[in-house]
């Protein structure tokens, strides 16, 4: 088992250990499966892939060769505690009810004014900001994987600019919501992973930008804390 810390980049980690020859037989990786396709097995003809759903494998389709598995779904986005959200909006919090950027920022005026709780919490490191929150922007380009790679190589090539853009200014918007109202505004490199989740738990803090790998362990300490569960909004 190779193991990479939070702040590790998991290509960088699997090209030194090719150029070693010291390369895992199992890798967990992503958009990396580009960079590296011909290094990968093709699962096209295997009987796993029936098991996999349609469209879960496009990301790794090359030249009709399918060069990887998908083995879970993740999402992203704000996990919440439910009974902060509940005691800001003073009655049971519907998630359904956040639709557009005005809902989010009243929410977060509604958290804020409970006593000695902030907003949200925003974790520093780059595979958050870096590549979880900056994928809303480049998936939500165009209509399938394809277009939005194309959209960013012209985005790269600077033939799109960015303040016509719609996407990034809701983006952008969006992102402003959360410096405004992060419990470490004043400090934004300071937490680590733990601190926000412990936060979270506690009811510190109403929201966190994670995923849905998170919920479970939130939930878990927030039975060691009398709260209620950690949902993802």
């Amino acid at each position: 088992m190779v193991s990479l810390p939070l702040d590790g980049n998991a290509y960088e980690k699997m090209t030194a250990m090719y150029a070693s020859n010291k390369a895992p037989t199992i890798m967990v990786m992503g958009q990396e499966a580009q960079e590296l396709q011909d290094k990968l097995m093709d699962f096209s003809q295997t009987e796993i892939l029936s098991h996999a759903y349609p469209g879960t494998y496009d990301v790794v389709t090359h030249d009709e060769r399918v060069l990887g598995l998908p083995i879970t779904v993740e999402s992203f986005g704000f996990l919440y505690n439910q009974a902060v959200l509940n005691k800001a909006v003073g009655g049971e919090f519907d998630p359904s009810s956040i639709a557009t950027q005005d809902d989010l920022s009243n929410l977060f005026k509604q958290v804020s004014a409970l006593e000695n709780v902030d907003a949200v919490s925003v974790s520093p490191m780059d595979w958050s900001l870096g590549a979880h929150f900056t994928n809303v922007l480049f998936a939500n380009q165009a209509g399938d994987i394809d277009a939005n790679l194309k959209a960013l190589e012209a985005i790269k090539a600077g033939e799109v600019s960015l303040n016509d853009n719609s996407v990034y200014q809701g983006w952008l918007t969006t992102f402003d919501l959360m410096k405004e109202y992060n419990k470490s505004k004043r400090a934004p490199l300071a937490p680590t992973y733990d601190d926000s989740a412990m936060a979270l738990a506690a009811g510190e803090v109403g929201m966190w930008f994670q995923g849905n790998w998170r919920i479970q362990p939130c939930s878990n300490l927030m039975l060691k804390v009398n709260m209620a569960s950690c949902q993802c909004l």
